[in-house]
């Protein structure tokens, strides 16, 4: 999501502005009567705000909420700035009205006086990006590594190969693929339902910093969100613990430590039931090892998996 500076110029009639760090306008916008959920709302459908400003020295309470709601540093210019300045910083641009003018006045003006830093900013996140390319470059040649010492274990293949061998073994590993494939749209699901957890908690969380008006045990309604948000933590540590697991299991299967199949036997011990498939691990005495197609196959679903 977008990085935005938010000007905000409060009244009646509420003005509000965006820029991004490169000093485009993202957004301009002016409502009567908006309340500050609705203005917090409008901001994040803009972008990620990374700083609130506003066009006079001292901070309106409006600009305050809502920095407290985005836990964000609020910049003020040194002294009111006047009708001539904002003219001149926002001459420009389209604006439709006063409060406009007023609220991407005093984005621009925060831009300027952050400007050095932005930039410096921006040196120094180009810098870990490419320490971050050279730690997945990295990954890449170890996860390589693995793949060269699994091909020389030890294989066990057919003494006379026969086309109905052959045909069961791809058969195995269509399964094989098929469960990973259900793997990762099941990981992909869970995934999202964490993120759309931890939005839902993000917005009880700004209602309720807002409602300071009666004691916790003077107000039900607090006392419900208190608990809302607790049980939608558990939630959200129930399925980040339960993405970990998935992730080692499809590990130890690329790493032949346990199998997909389809229908457990009585040799497996049963790992994780999918419903449609299960891991599991091979009792010692019936134990084998993998052959050469079924490492290379697996290694190529696990990077699929993972991405």
């Amino acid at each position: 999501m977008m990085n935005i500076i938010v000007g905000i110029d409060p009244g009646t009639t509420i003005g509000i502005a965006a820029v991004d760090l490169e000093k485009r306008v993202v957004g301009i916008h002016s409502k009567r009567n908006m309340s500050t959920d609705e203005l917090v709302s409008f901001i994040e459908d803009m972008g990620s705000p990374v700083l609130i400003s506003c066009d006079v020295a001292h901070v309106p309470s409006l600009v305050q909420k809502v920095a407290s709601a985005f836990n964000l540093l609020i910049y003020t210019p040194p002294k009111d700035l006047t009708v001539n300045e904002k003219t001149m910083l926002t001459k420009a641009f389209n604006i439709k009205n006063a409060h406009e003018r007023d609220a991407l006045a005093a984005a621009l003006k925060a831009y300027e006086a952050y400007k050095t830093k932005i930039a410096r900013a921006k040196r120094i996140a180009r810098k870990k990006e490419e320490e971050i390319l050279a730690s997945a470059f990295r990954d890449i040649q170890i996860a390589e590594s693995v793949k060269r010492v699994l091909q020389k274990k030890k294989v066990v293949e057919p003494t006379q190969p026969k086309q109905k061998a052959k045909e069961k073994r791809d058969e195995e590993l269509l399964q094989k693929e098929r469960a990973i494939e259900e793997l990762r749209h099941y990981l992909k699901r869970i995934k999202d339902e964490n993120r759309a957890l931890k939005r839902e908690n993000k917005r009880l969380e700004r209602i309720l910093k807002h409602r300071i008006y009666e004691p916790v045990e003077k107000d039900p309604y607090i006392k419900k969100l208190q608990n809302t948000i607790r049980a939608k933590n558990n939630e959200i540590q129930s399925l980040e613990n339960e993405i970990k697991e998935i992730i080692s299991l499809v590990t130890q299967v690329v790493y032949g430590t346990y199998k997909l199949v389809k229908q457990p036997s009585k040799n497996h011990e049963v790992i994780k039931n999918f419903g449609s498939f299960c891991i599991v691990k091979e009792k010692e005495e019936t134990r084998e090892d993998l052959t050469a197609d079924e490492v290379e196959e697996l290694f190529e679903q696990y990077k699929r998996f993972r991405r």
